[in-house]
């Protein structure tokens, strides 16, 4: 039961993603609107050039009309995000509902319910009430469910997240990164988010939250 409510909570998002089958496909539009969204607010906090060519070339490929379907988005994704009163991550579990992970990439989302366990299990409040700050780090942070379930831990034990947390996600999808850059940003969480490769400590790109 809870799969089903899970797919009707997200089906007019997804069916916005499907606003033109014979042009594009959900997994592209999907890809197109985290990629655009998570630079959108990146150049807002520290613009660079090669990141607004990036959200440039993207927008192109559609027609002023189409355009209007990523805002929809956008208001649909902070309603999901915000309207009731969660921390969740919201976008991998859709990401992962319209097939566009890939199993091929070795591409293997840790199940929310899992990691709410392993958050509860290793977060607790007495363990940090004494010090000025948590770090919490993810070194490969798929949409970010694990920071997020951290987040949430934090905050269903009285800890306030905004002001006493930083998180650092890495991951080697592009497309991940910005997922979890974009509802870490929402959320309101100071974190830096990395495109690359934590064992051989690859850097291709740095994404840092509003609030950091």
């Amino acid at each position: 039961m809870k799969n089903k409510r899970e797919s009707q909570k997200y089906k007019k998002f997804i069916e916005l993603l499907n606003f033109n089958k014979g042009k594009y496909n959900a997994t592209s539009v999907f890809n197109d609107f985290v990629v655009m969204f998570a630079i959108a607010i990146k150049n807002a906090v520290h613009f660079e050039q090669k990141y607004e060519n990036t959200y440039l070339d993207i927008i192109q490929k559609y027609s002023k009309q189409e355009n209007k379907i990523f805002l929809q988005l956008v208001d649909e994704l902070a309603f999901l995000l915000c309207g009731n009163n969660e921390t969740k991550d919201v976008l991998g579990e859709i990401y992962q509902q319209i097939g566009a992970n890939s199993n091929g990439k070795g591409q293997v989302f840790t199940p929310t319910n899992i990691a709410r366990f392993m958050a509860w299990s290793l977060i607790k409040k007495e363990n940090f009430i004494n010090k000025e700050y948590i770090s919490i780090s993810d070194p490969s942070c798929g949409a970010g469910t694990m920071l997020i379930e951290a987040a949430n831990s934090l905050k269903q034990q009285g800890i306030d997240y905004k002001n006493k947390v930083f998180m650092k996600g890495q991951d080697l999808d592009f497309i991940c990164v910005c997922m979890t850059y974009i509802q870490l940003s929402i959320y309101g969480i100071p974190s830096v988010v990395i495109c690359g490769n934590s064992l051989t400590q690859e850097n291709i790109a740095t994404f840092y939250t509003p609030q950091f």
